[in-house]
């Protein structure tokens, strides 16, 4: 795997990370969280994980 291949994979890892960690302490079930966030991870801008 390529420097930025590599690089972009490891930010996905942490946005996917960050996403289930706020879901989880908003209580949001977590079978739904592991099931919903990779799609989310995709979809929402870097502003809302900015936040």
């Amino acid at each position: 795997m390529t420097e930025s291949r590599l690089a972009i994979a490891k930010a996905g890892k942490e946005r996917r990370r960050v996403l289930c960690d706020r879901l989880v302490r908003l209580g949001v079930d977590e079978a739904i969280v592991s099931r919903d966030a990779c799609g989310m991870e995709h979809v929402l801008g870097r502003e809302i994980f900015l936040r």
